[in-house]
């Protein structure tokens, strides 16, 4: 299949066009909690901005996790879905054992 590929110069025929892009985490939420964004690095290029979370979706940001698309912008559904849902379980736990602790400090 040819192409064309408009210029200021005019069309240019191609047999491919190839682009690349960046995508970056952006939200209000992330924001609002000063969630600071890092690159992603494929090849020596930024090919996306994210949030830094550690394996299990921790933050830099205490009590801030993340999971999903905005920690992993390279996963895929499948991979977002089970990170979520491990994530969840480990937060669930972390607060109970938070939720035992000051049961057990208060008497």
């Amino acid at each position: 299949m040819l192409v064309g590929l408009e210029t200021p110069g005019g069309v240019v025929p191609a047999d491919a066009v190839a682009v690349a892009s960046v995508v970056e985490a952006r939200s209000a939420v992330l924001d609002a909690l000063g969630v600071p964004l890092a690159d992603l690095e494929v090849f020596g290029s930024v090919a996306a901005r994210h949030v830094a979370a550690d394996p299990v979706g921790r933050t830099t940001v205490p009590r801030v996790w993340a999971v999903g698309n905005v920690a992993e912008p390279m996963a895929q559904v499948v991979m977002v879905a089970a990170a979520g849902t491990r994530t969840g379980a480990l937060l669930n736990a972390e607060l109970v054992a938070e939720d035992q602790e000051r049961r057990l400090a208060a008497g």
